[in-house]
């Protein structure tokens, strides 16, 4: 076993969990048994009731979840073995009952893939498909980031608009800026937009700017070019669009959920990751706090 000295006051190595990891394990469970087993991180995420420290624990567990398969084959491949529970609790450093949350996550969610086998009892892994976990991976990555982004500088980064001009990270400087993320498809990006649309015209003159970042290329998703453009005209988008590239999603943590914002400062310096659905009222209370 390899053990890790924690400065986050989580568990680790064996160690029972603390009450604020048996509390977000409860509510995922919660969620699990509500929702015929899926659960909906970025609901989960915008919860008012979390506190801080229950948050960046929930944002440690959807970071494990999405490397999990991943190191799974990589570990079945070289060792031969399918790594175990107390195994994986102390390679990810969260409790042993945070990764059985986990891999029951995966297995009853019906959005994934049939990607391992649970022992009924135990809840031990007894087999991993290694071509579902391949296919998997090629597609949402190995690595995703949702926590410890505040107070970050944004990432560097190069896009081209639809409209062919390049944008940095270096031309957000002495800007407040919200770089916004979204599917042509998603019908939460769809209801969002309007308001994108609406604060943009209050606000984009002098106090924002939104950029928009759009991924459908990058996660393989066939919308052809012209219904994205019909979309963005029908909208009244005036805010610049670009392309997400593979690098660009890289940077920004291979994000898995949209639609997503983040604010930036005048200073680049990351202030706010904003996840899902947001209201006027909540994104304009961020224009005026910054």
């Amino acid at each position: 076993m390899r053990c890790f000295l924690l400065l986050t006051g989580l568990a680790a190595c064996g160690q029972a969990p603390t009450d604020v990891e048996t509390s977000v394990h409860g509510r995922v469970q919660e969620m699990m048994q509500n929702g015929d087993g899926r659960v909906d991180f970025s609901d989960l995420h915008n919860n008012s009731e979390l506190s801080e420290e229950e948050r960046e624990y929930l944002n440690r567990l959807y970071e494990v979840f999405f490397a999990l398969p991943a190191y799974l084959q990589s570990e079945s491949r070289s060792t031969g073995e399918i790594p175990g529970i107390a195994d994986i609790a102390d390679d990810y450093r969260i409790p042993p009952e945070g990764v059985r949350v986990l891999l029951k996550v995966m297995t009853s969610d019906p959005r994934m893939p049939d990607l391992v086998s649970l022992d009924e009892v135990s809840g031990e892994i007894t087999s991993i498909d290694g071509k579902e976990i391949d296919e998997f991976v090629e597609k949402r990555g190995s690595q995703v980031k949702v926590a410890g982004w505040v107070g970050q500088p944004v990432p560097a980064f190069e896009v081209t608009t639809l409209e062919g001009k390049k944008i940095t990270h270096q031309d957000l400087a002495g800007k407040n800026t919200l770089i916004f993320f979204w599917q042509t498809h998603c019908p939460i990006c769809r209801r969002i937009t309007p308001i994108m649309v609406e604060l943009h015209k209050k606000y984009g003159a002098q106090e924002l700017t939104i950029l928009a970042l759009n991924v459908d290329e990058v996660l393989g998703l066939e919308v052809p070019d012209g219904e994205r453009r019909e979309f963005i005209a029908q909208s009244g988008i005036e805010y610049p669009v670009a392309m997400l590239d593979s690098e660009t999603r890289a940077a920004f943590g291979n994000i898995n959920i949209f639609p997503a914002m983040f604010w930036v400062e005048t200073d680049g310096t990351i202030r706010e990751l904003l996840l899902n659905y947001q209201d006027l009222e909540t994104l304009e209370n961020l224009v005026r706090a910054h």
